[in-house]
């Protein structure tokens, strides 16, 4: 009865030069390969970060019943008790209240001057 067996065959010169122009083209071509994997992987990375904080940004605003955004404030001097208010435009709620600083005075008065200024001009 005749049958196959897997066994040892010793390769020719021109064999062992054929496999090796065949191992040196499948070298090149799995680097290509590998390279384009990581850059579709990267793309894909980037893209599911970015849906990850989409993600991560509105269950916090349901969770929490509000999102923080850009609100146009105005600073108010309270010269009586000395304070700062910080007055949203939107509600006219103050967010916030604050010791007067030197700094606040003297922006005061420079915006007092302008102010004059202007009527100056306007009254001419």
């Amino acid at each position: 009865m005749t049958h196959f067996r897997l066994l040892e065959v010793p390769l020719n010169p021109e064999q062992v030069a054929s496999y090796g122009n065949e191992l040196s083209q499948a070298c090149i071509k799995y680097g290509e390969v590998n390279a384009e994997r990581k850059k579709i992987n990267s793309e894909y990375n980037d893209k599911l970060k970015e849906l990850q904080k989409t993600i991560d940004t509105l269950s916090a605003n349901i969770q929490n019943g509000f999102e923080e955004k850009d609100v146009e404030c105005d600073e108010r001097l309270n010269k009586k008790d000395q304070k700062v208010e910080i007055i949203r435009l939107d509600s006219m709620a103050v967010v916030e209240t604050r010791d007067i600083e030197s700094e606040d005075l003297q922006e005061d008065l420079l915006e007092g001057e302008g102010e004059e200024n202007e009527r100056d001009d306007t009254q001419e």
